[in-house]
């Protein structure tokens, strides 16, 4: 099993979601979100999701390249406009163990903008 947590960049910004104890197949809470300021729908969003090691570097368990926010959007379904869910899949390339997992290993993001102007 893992710890696994997600390290999110969008541009220059980067924040961490908490660890999810003992699991390949974490949930975060729902209560947990992370706000990111974008002004072009071309910006890069990478994710990288970690092992979470307590006497060790930290080991990685798969990624979403530089992916833009429009892309995402593009990609994404809504149910009321604002609020969005996509899959992607997670790039295991250097991921130790994970022969024979390519494009089955994804991570659900959901999405939801608003708009400073309105």
């Amino acid at each position: 099993t893992s710890d696994p947590y997600c390290s999110i960049t969008l541009g220059s910004v980067s924040q961490d979601t908490s660890y999810v104890s003992g699991t390949c197949n974490p949930d975060w809470p729902a209560d947990e979100f992370h706000d990111f300021l974008f002004f072009s729908p071309l910006q890069k969003l990478s994710i990288i999701v970690k092992d979470k090691d307590t006497f060790s570097a930290d080991d990685p368990l798969g990624q979403v390249g530089d992916t833009s926010v429009e892309a995402l959007f593009q990609a994404a379904e809504t149910t009321d406009g604002r609020k969005y869910t996509v899959w992607q899949i997670l790039d295991l390339e250097g991921v130790e163990g994970a022969e024979g997992l390519a494009g089955k290993s994804r991570i659900l993001l959901e999405l939801q903008y608003f708009s400073l102007t309105d």
